[in-house]
């Protein structure tokens, strides 16, 4: 299995460097702003790669937001569950002499 996960990496791997070789020369212009006169000359592979490396840090941003909100109520759902624990260890210790005992007729 290991060996056909590297291989599609590989692929994918040449397959991108193909793309940018073959497109090395041309040219974007890039606005950041709509309507502004700040437009700039770049690399279409530059373009792509900083639009990549923008989405990877949006990905991680809104990954690291739900692992922290994961984390928060794994931590909750264990402190419960303590209380749980003794609570019903607490429960198993009462005297049996409290118990009223109920005999059939």
């Amino acid at each position: 299995m290991w060996f056909l996960k590297m291989f599609l990496i590989l692929v994918l791997f040449i397959a991108v460097m193909g793309f940018a070789i073959m497109n090395l020369r041309e040219h974007v212009t890039v606005q950041l702003y709509p309507g502004r006169e700040g437009a700039f000359d770049v690399q279409m592979v530059v373009a792509l790669f900083v639009a990549f490396v923008g989405g990877m840090f949006t990905w991680f941003m809104v990954s690291l937001v739900r692992d922290l909100k994961i984390r928060r109520e794994t931590g909750r759902l264990r402190r419960q569950m303590r209380q749980m624990e003794q609570e019903l260890t607490a429960l198993r210790n009462l005297p049996l002499e409290d118990v009223k005992a109920e005999v059939p007729e």
